[in-house]
């Protein structure tokens, strides 16, 4: 067993091999004193990886559940591996589950804005929908209720949010009649959130919206959910007449990224940049459906050039002028060729 360090954060991390089709274990610290991360093999039981600095992982992206990227490999952080680094991070890295009910899946973009702006993380979200069985899995019910067929008359979003109080932060907003989060549903107890977690994150039968027909696709970039522009992105997007029919969270793994990318390998110099920036953690992905024939076409030039600075000079109103960094960093991919809609979305979606 390893001597606790006061400046030290113990985590057990998983990543699948897929060579051996096996998850291999391993402990990561992070050292508060210079930010560096070490990686322990502890089947092995020896380094596997040297104290280094690593600028792309902070304290605050290591909590139950995230996925973080090490040099390639996307580990998944299943424990604290220690009583000092679960003493301290439980509550500070406390997660909570919002539902935004049918009524108010248009106003996603200023909920997600809100829970941004008390810079909590978005660990999960989905949007989804629910059969009668299924809501009532959600809110423990033994007969079909008021509140379950309620749930069940539209898509809902659901969002793992992960921050110190978030729950009660997030309910006391929620009950506020002012506050754009007014009637969101959120997790009474970190109990009730670890069951929604479970019936609404783990659950393979319940069905996506994607519509795979008349749709392009967008693609939030990980630079702009760390920033925490997803919100303001998926309002510009709604504001813009835009209607978003399917929306998930992903982590792409190296191979994940290269696959989806593959198409601008021979073709954009920045292609390995690319590759790396969709690695390095969570993207969202959101089907938009159109009744236009151009829909592509369209959604592409509202997302703007793929350079910021040029869409700023000739496009300042479009996605990438507004919140875009660079090349790589633009804040959103958009699908590119009018036959490309329905199997982008395919690939994040069916």
């Amino acid at each position: 067993s390893f001597t606790v360090d006061e400046g030290r954060y113990a985590f057990v991390v998983e990543w699948f091999d897929p060579q051996a089709s096996i998850a291999r274990k391993y402990n990561l610290f992070y050292f508060l004193v210079d930010s560096t991360i070490e990686m322990f093999d502890i089947k092995a039981r020896k380094t596997f990886l040297k104290r280094c600095v690593y600028p792309s992982i902070q304290l605050s992206d290591l909590y139950i559940g995230a996925q973080v990227t090490v040099y390639a490999r996307q580990v998944k952080v299943v424990a604290f591996a220690d009583d000092f680094t679960k003493s301290r991070l439980e509550v500070a890295k406390g997660r909570t589950v919002i539902v935004i009910k049918p009524e108010a899946v248009s106003n996603t973009g200023r909920i997600l804005d809100v829970i941004c702006g008390y810079k909590y993380t978005v660990s999960r979200l989905k949007m989804m929908q629910l059969t009668l069985q299924q809501a009532q899995q959600f809110y423990g019910d033994k007969q079909p209720t008021g509140r379950c067929q309620e749930l069940c008359k539209g898509c809902i979003v659901a969002v793992e949010v992960v921050g110190p109080d978030s729950q009660q932060k997030l309910k006391d907003l929620a009950s506020d009649q002012k506050s754009s989060m007014n009637g969101v549903l959120v997790s009474s107890t970190e109990q009730a959130a670890n069951s929604e977690h479970n019936v609404l994150f783990e659950n393979n039968q319940i069905s996506s919206t994607a519509q795979f027909q008349n749709v392009t696709v967008c693609v939030i970039k990980p630079h702009a959910i760390a920033q925490g522009l997803t919100g303001r992105i998926i309002e510009s997007i709604i504001n813009g007449g835009w209607e978003i029919s399917a929306m998930e969270m992903f982590y792409l793994d190296r191979n994940a990224s290269e696959e989806f990318l593959e198409v601008y390998k021979s073709v954009v110099p920045e292609y390995n940049a690319l590759v790396e920036h969709f690695n390095s953690g969570p993207c969202l992905a959101l089907e938009i459906v159109s009744s236009s024939p151009d829909a592509v076409q369209q959604f592409r030039e509202f997302c703007g050039p793929a350079d910021p600075e040029i869409a700023r000079h000739i496009r300042p109103n479009t996605l990438r002028a507004l919140y875009g960094v660079s090349k790589v960093k633009n804040a959103v991919h958009c699908t590119d060729l009018p036959e490309d809609g329905v199997l982008e979305s395919e690939y994040f979606f069916s």
